[in-house]
């Protein structure tokens, strides 16, 4: 895990002394509890409850970080774009996806599962995310890689021109193919992982991936503090609109 430098030493080992409430259990999440009923096609909230805290457990022996369940106060806005049933494609890319639990929420939305994209440098994750959802048949689109790496996006070339029709998001060998054609693109919890000079490298190159059509986005709730160096349990909405 060197790519995520020092915010990686205030982690903790495992699941042990994460003292989280169970967010299914709020009233307020029951549409939440409805897409985790529907996805896993478990019913009872009593089982599935325990498969939650099972997959979260392996989820932190396999990356030891708590924040496996997401959600955004800017999601009402992908799902107008979902509503609004366009005939050109739109590519939704989750930065960071983990085991892929947002991506499947678009779908289950109705966003295409051929035009989501989770990029993460972790493999396992999204084994894990196909123990939890329980649909393998049903393959959502991943890329294993870190974006700051060269090989996986090139700054240095520009954006090809014409459409993102063509572009198949199972078979791409680097992020190249998508610059200037992400539409919607995600990144919760990650910035605080590296250090400033990097957190302006991923800024950039994901804003090389956006497509500059009105109404593109890049969100996501990140922690900051207000002083150079230091971190801060406090989050804040990183959200650009209309590009």
């Amino acid at each position: 895990m060197d790519q995520f430098g020092a915010g990686m030493l205030e982690m903790p080992a495992s699941a042990d002394g994460i003292g989280a409430a169970y967010p299914l259990d709020d009233p307020r999440m029951s549409e939440e509890l409805k897409f985790y009923q529907a996805a896993t096609g478990i019913q009872d909230p009593q089982e599935l409850k325990a498969l939650l805290f099972e997959i979260r457990a392996e989820a932190c022996k396999t990356f030891p970080f708590p924040c496996v369940l997401s959600r955004h106060p800017f999601f009402p806005e992908v799902l107008k774009a979902i509503k609004e049933k366009l005939t050109t494609r739109r590519i939704f890319v989750d930065i960071g996806a983990g085991m892929g639990n947002d991506l499947r929420l678009l779908i289950h939305h109705g966003w295409k599962r051929d035009d989501v994209l989770g990029v993460d440098v972790n493999s396992e994750w999204s084994a894990l995310g196909y123990k939890l959802f329980r649909d393998r048949n049903l393959p959502v689109p991943n890329f294993i890689g870190n974006i700051l790496q060269p090989e996986v996006l090139d700054v240095s070339t520009p954006a090809e021109f014409g459409s993102a029709e063509s572009i198949d998001l199972r078979s791409l060998k680097d992020l190249n193919p998508l610059k200037g054609k992400v539409n919607m693109m995600s990144l919760n919890q990650l910035f605080h992982f590296f250090d400033e000079a990097d957190q302006k490298r991923l800024a950039e190159r994901c804003a090389l991936l956006l497509s500059d059509e009105v109404g593109s986005a890049i969100f996501g709730m990140q922690d900051f503090c207000p002083v150079s160096g230091g971190r801060s349990s406090l989050t804040i909405d990183e959200t650009k609109t209309d590009v």
